[in-house]
């Protein structure tokens, strides 16, 4: 009778299990334009930051924990965090989308996904690779998610760094991915100009009253726009894009 009532049990378990493995399914069909990733990542740790694909999804598989919120912060940590994503998207001839890590100052991001004919392939991105080797060109770590069928498709997504290792996920579909980039690139663009426009006319100011309190705020000026560029990204997409380690010293 112990057995039967264990056994009962146990069945009873299995649908409920099998419905919480596939809620970490995203499935994009059901999904705005923008979305986190909230309870549908599954992280492993690295900690000897060395392992490959293969090594890291029997990782994953073995002991994997599920990401409570949309941005994980690991805090600074010398370990490869490894995250696997399962999205589905029938619709996957229709539109594209991407998946952002909204945090430029991560050293490496690889995505790694299954080509057409089921080969693994690797996208790259973070700031010790140059900049016209990243998927996207863009100041954040972006990457195009590239589907083949209807059937659920497994991404897994590798990130480390020596800095703080924050990684903000969020899906977004292509058309409001560039809208929302173009419409940012336009209030940073009036930042800078504005800030630009300052710095010269103290510079002015300098050379015609020769006081040093306008020089001295001319280079507070200039100092203030190249360290608001490395943070969001722009002095390595526009400066340093071939020189990674020029740009990790600006950001760090």
């Amino acid at each position: 009778m112990p057995y039967f009532a264990f056994l009962c049990t146990l069945l009873l378990c299995l649908p409920a299990a099998a419905q919480g493995q596939a809620s970490l399914v995203v499935n994009l069909s059901t999904l705005d334009a923008k979305t986190d990733l909230a309870g549908k990542i599954r992280y492993f740790e690295d900690k000897s930051g060395k392992l490959n694909l293969s090594e890291a999804i029997a990782g994953l598989e073995k002991n994997s924990q599920t990401l409570p919120k949309a941005q994980a912060n690991f805090y600074q940590s010398p370990s490869a965090f490894w995250f696997r994503l399962d999205i589905q998207y029938p619709k996957f001839e229709i539109e594209d989308w991407v998946i952002k890590i909204d945090y430029p100052l991560l050293d490496y991001v690889d995505l790694y996904y299954k080509d057409a004919q089921g080969k693994w392939q690797v996208d790259k991105s973070g700031d010790h690779v140059p900049f016209y080797q990243h998927s996207i060109k863009t100041k954040i770590n972006a990457f195009k998610l590239r589907f083949h069928s209807q059937e659920a498709h497994t991404f897994y997504v590798c990130v480390k760094t020596a800095g703080i290792l924050q990684i903000p996920f969020s899906l977004q579909a292509k058309e409001a991915y560039l809208y929302d980039n173009t419409n940012e690139e336009s209030l940073m663009s009036t930042f800078y100009g504005l800030m630009i426009a300052l710095s010269l006319y103290n510079l002015f100011l300098f050379f015609v009253l020769r006081d040093k309190a306008y020089i001295m705020y001319t280079i507070y000026m200039f100092s203030a726009i190249f360290f608001t560029g490395s943070l969001a990204g722009h002095t390595f997409q526009y400066l340093f894009f071939n020189y990674p380690f020029l740009a990790c010293l600006s950001a760090k």
